[in-house]
């Protein structure tokens, strides 16, 4: 298995053809070090193949070797684009129903690479779903749970979860970071729901003792301009400046916009 960790995914399964060509039998470990190398080169297909001809060996691939797996989601639909987002949420999917099969717990490893995936292709429900099951079976969400589904609730426009996640996160104590702060916000600016972007970002400096970034002023004000909300804007350009922050062009522009948008300027 160390031949195959330094392998690429390519010389790792011609290692092992060679060793099944000399009648060497693998085993789990060997398996399982190669769909690490897939891994690695983001080859899924030929990963997912290896799950079914470990269970042709007899063998029984462990919650090890299926992170593996996931970590390999996407190459089947190519480098860019929605393909590959798509691809992704169908293949952790997949990934999740397999070990549901064969009796296997997933571990809060592979529950947040699903959750990452489901994000990528915009299924925030089905992002959601993942982590309460995890919730159910035992797993305690972390701050990568928490991110990765306020990302997916941010891409699907669904701020009034993404909001919720936050009071979450912080019932479970798991203190909210910049990203799923900033998520929860742009979710508001993406549904013009300035005044929700506004509270979140008043809660965090002050209930929740976070410094507020200036990407966090400016998506609460770009919410503002796209509501005409002028005098919440030029506020949170006070603010940034009140924080110690220096607004920049994105910043003047949006407020500007604000008040355009307010005055048909």
């Amino acid at each position: 298995s160390s031949a195959v960790k330094a392998c690429g995914w390519l010389d790792a399964s011609m290692l092992l053809h060679e060793l099944q060509t000399s009648h060497c039998q693998p085993d789990l470990i060997l398996y399982s070090s190669l769909a690490s190398a897939c891994g690695k080169g983001l080859q899924w297909r030929v990963a997912r193949g290896l799950l079914t001809e470990a269970s042709q060996q007899g063998l029984e691939p462990n919650v090890v070797m299926y992170g593996a797996v996931l970590s390999a989601r996407g190459s089947s639909q190519g480098r860019s684009g929605g393909a590959k987002s798509s691809g992704e949420w169908a293949q952790a999917v997949w990934v999740l129903a397999h070990l549901k099969q064969v009796g296997l717990e997933s571990s809060l490893v592979i529950c947040n690479a699903a959750v990452s995936a489901c994000e990528a292709g915009r299924r925030w429900r089905l992002a959601l779903h993942l982590v309460l099951r995890a919730v159910r079976g035992g797993a305690r969400p972390d701050d990568i749970t928490f991110n990765a589904a306020g990302s997916a609730c941010d891409k699907g426009r669904s701020w009034r979860v993404a909001a919720l996640l936050l009071d979450e996160s912080e019932r479970r104590e798991v203190k909210p970071d910049a990203i799923a702060r900033d998520s929860a916000i742009s979710a508001c600016e993406k549904c013009q729901r300035w005044e929700a972007a506004l509270q979140i970002l008043g809660e965090d400096s002050q209930r929740r003792g976070f410094r507020p970034s200036l990407l966090s002023f400016n998506v609460a004000t770009s919410a503002c301009k796209g509501c005409g909300q002028w005098k919440a804007a030029i506020g949170l350009l006070n603010g940034a400046f009140v924080q110690g922050l220096e607004p920049d062009l994105i910043s003047h522009n949006d407020a500007s916009g604000a008040c355009a948008n307010a005055h048909g300027w």
